[in-house]
């Protein structure tokens, strides 16, 4: 005789599997929001080592956050950088692009010998141009711009050296949000992904991908000053397509925290400290 389940058996057994399921999907929300969390305090704690580090050796530090690949790193430089108002970002990288060019094929004479002569070789350069356009007549005040014992490709193009090897966000996880001085509107993961859809990278000259490296690099960056100042931001972490479960901010002297949720959409008094009309440089 063949032997079966009643239906009191099959519904006891959906109960189950139903109570298991329950207790099955908090727990591994539980397992994700940890995951969030502790990477956030990794981000801290380098966040915090840098800014330290900084001060010590005197060195100018950047935090780079790759929220494309989900990836952080930091990278010094002995070169004093400036900082880029978002709003400006387009207008500033492509006036340094021309300046670029413009020396390209130059020989700085100062080169080492300081700001003041540095800066009155670039003139001599660009005098030339002068009467093509108002704009180049005041790329910069450079005589105060351009550091001791630096050329002026050095000031646009510093050399960085790694601060920190590059840390990868765990599967499942990504940098959903960022905004910082450079980002005057939060830098959101998915409408970045959906601007770069119809970028071939293979497809660009070598010259090409530097200025996209620059220009993205120019958006997602925390700066350190030596003087004991960070850039002050919001950054957010979040399930991959889900959403975020928690975000960490920071003052303009590294005082951080770290918060449930998602980045307020009224920022208030916070973007406020982001209203320059000009380029602030690091001194």
């Amino acid at each position: 005789m063949k032997k079966g389940f009643t239906m009191i058996e099959m519904l006891v057994a959906m109960a189950l599997v139903a109570l298991l399921l329950g207790v099955a999907v908090p727990s591994v929300m539980n397992i994700t929001k940890s995951r969030a969390s502790a990477e956030l305090g990794n981000f801290n704690i380098l966040l915090k080592k840098m800014f330290l580090k900084s001060i010590r050796e005197q060195k100018y530090i950047r935090i780079i956050v790759d929220i494309k690949n989900g990836e952080y790193y930091a990278e010094s430089t002995e070169t004093p950088f400036s900082l880029i108002p978002g709003d400006d970002i387009e207008k500033v990288l492509k006036r340094n692009e021309k300046l670029l060019e413009d020396i390209e094929d130059k020989s700085d004479t100062f080169e080492g010998d300081g700001s003041h002569l540095g800066a009155n070789t670039f003139y001599d350069i660009m005098k030339t141009k002068a009467s093509e356009s108002d704009e180049m007549n005041d790329y910069y005040n450079w005589e105060n711009f351009v550091p001791p014992q630096k050329s002026i490709k050095e000031v646009l193009l510093p050399e960085y050296n790694p601060e920190s090897k590059k840390m990868t966000l765990p599967s499942g996880l990504v940098w959903d949000k960022f905004f910082t001085y450079s980002t005057p509107v939060p830098l959101i993961r998915e409408e970045l992904l959906e601007s770069q859809e119809d970028v071939n990278e293979e497809e660009l000259s070598e010259e090409e991908l530097a200025k996209l490296k620059r220009k993205t690099l120019a958006q997602s960056v925390i700066y350190i000053f030596p003087t004991g100042r960070v850039t002050p931001f919001y950054l957010s972490i979040a399930e991959e397509d889900g959403d975020p479960l928690f975000y960490i901010e920071s003052d303009f002297f590294a005082d951080t925290k770290i918060t449930r949720g998602d980045i307020p959409e009224d920022l208030g008094d916070f973007k406020k400290m982001f209203e320059y009309s000009e380029d602030v440089e690091g001194k």
